[in-house]
């Protein structure tokens, strides 16, 4: 039987207030202790980011994907899969988020102004 093994929940030091390692060593780390692949949910610029505010909305994009792109890059050379994600926050609550990419985040430059609700219909 094959077997999977996949981190779903991390946070690189590229762009999350929180992260003590960078996505390329994660990715390392990860493929030596036997994964699959990970996921690189770094914080959201609603969360405990490093992103600056003061940047054009693509320019905060490229420092958010900073630890995902080194993740990725690290996993094609090493044979781990990496997906991006992202931990979106609204108040206490946070919520991690799959499937979407950063030309979706590119073309809704306006989603921190979205409410609850409107963020999961989207």
């Amino acid at each position: 039987m094959l077997k999977y093994k996949y981190e779903t929940h991390l946070h690189t030091s590229e762009s999350s207030l929180c992260g003590e390692v960078s996505g390329k060593e994660y990715a390392r780390y990860y493929k030596k202790m036997g994964y699959t692949g990970i996921f690189v949910t770094d914080h959201f610029l609603n969360g405990n980011t490093n992103v600056p505010e003061d940047q054009s909305w693509p320019e905060r994009l490229d420092w958010f994907c900073r630890g995902y792109e080194s993740a990725a890059e690290a996993g094609r050379e090493i044979g781990l899969d990496v997906f991006f994600a992202w931990e979106y926050s609204h108040g206490w609550a946070h919520f991690l988020t799959y499937g979407l990419d950063k030309d979706w985040l590119l073309a809704n430059h306006d989603i921190l102004s979205w409410d609850l609700m409107d963020y999961f219909k989207r």
